[in-house]
């Protein structure tokens, strides 16, 4: 029976498993973290534009009326 504490079999014997689990996790966050921030960018930069493209064309519908 062998005494890891409950950690991996690889880690039990000095493989660093489980600091490359972390990293991965860590990896898998940021980019999770940057994809949510690019969306919400794009979001915002799209929603500037239909604002800014209602601001320019609004008037020049009511001239026309």
């Amino acid at each position: 029976m062998s005494d890891c504490n409950g950690r991996s079999q690889q880690a039990c014997h000095g493989y660093p498993v489980d600091w490359l689990q972390i990293g991965a996790g860590s990896l898998l966050v940021a980019y999770l973290l940057l994809k949510t921030q690019v969306n919400c960018s794009l979001q915002l930069i799209g929603l500037a534009v239909s604002r800014l493209v209602t601001f320019l064309i609004k008037p020049t519908l009511t001239a026309t009326d």
